[in-house]
């Protein structure tokens, strides 16, 4: 399954805070800095009130690997049969049922809907920091024809 990059960076942008908040608010003998640190994870430096856009966009791209990664093998051969697309699951998932003989009709479930930003994805980044991603995941912006 892939997903929009920019709604997919934007959603583990959100993961974190939400996971910052919630460790933060814990009586803990670690700070959550504290504990990213340990762990060498680059993430803590996304809540400093002083970085610009592109800065937690390139934190966020040292950590990811990019969805075409994912789908290739290490010659550059795409390896599934069939990829479904986040945005069109219902439907994808219906025509994969198909393909492998199952009955379509199961429902999926949505059950790790992010509840906590209003804010859409396109909200959320400048120019440059759009351009950042569609760069990093310009393989699968032009092999399922997303756009911004």
């Amino acid at each position: 399954i892939v997903r929009n990059p920019w709604s997919r960076f934007f959603s583990h942008f959100n993961y974190l805070l939400k996971w910052k908040i919630k460790y933060e608010n814990r009586n803990a003998e670690e700070s959550w800095d504290q504990n990213m640190e340990r762990q060498g994870f680059e993430a803590k430096r996304l809540f400093d009130a002083h970085k610009t856009d592109e800065k937690i966009i390139q934190v966020l791209v040292n950590v990811h690997i990019s969805q075409y990664d994912y789908l290739t093998d290490l010659n550059g051969e795409f390896l599934p049969h069939f990829c479904a697309q986040i945005e069109n699951l219902d439907k994808d998932f219906k025509t994969f049922c198909s393909y492998v003989g199952l009955s379509q009709d199961i429902n999926l479930k949505h059950s790790n809907k992010n509840s906590g930003n209003s804010k859409s994805y396109q909200e959320f980044y400048n120019n440059k920091s759009r351009l950042m991603i569609e760069n990093y995941e310009k393989k699968i912006v032009e092999m399922f024809e997303y756009t911004f």
